[in-house]
């Protein structure tokens, strides 16, 4: 993400509350552990999903219908 222009890591989301604050001070960015705060916060245009391929398509969806754009890790279903 460094080498894109105009992208700024603002926040990371995940289930596991160590890794999310071991990479969110790595990164030094935002944490979110709660979904749905991740999904309503107005600095983040973009989201990328990385979980579980199973889970993909569920989390697009959630991502989209907040107004968000994706991008998708892996196949998306």
């Amino acid at each position: 993400m460094d080498s894109v222009k105009n992208c700024n890591l603002v926040g990371l989301h995940t289930r596991n509350k160590a890794k999310l604050k071991h990479y969110s001070k790595k990164l030094q960015c935002k944490s979110f552990f709660d979904k749905k705060d991740f999904l309503e916060d107005k600095d983040i245009d973009l989201i990328y999903i990385a979980s579980p391929i199973g889970l993909h398509y569920e989390h697009c969806l959630e991502a989209l219908n907040a107004g968000k754009h994706v991008i998708c890790e892996k196949t998306l279903s």
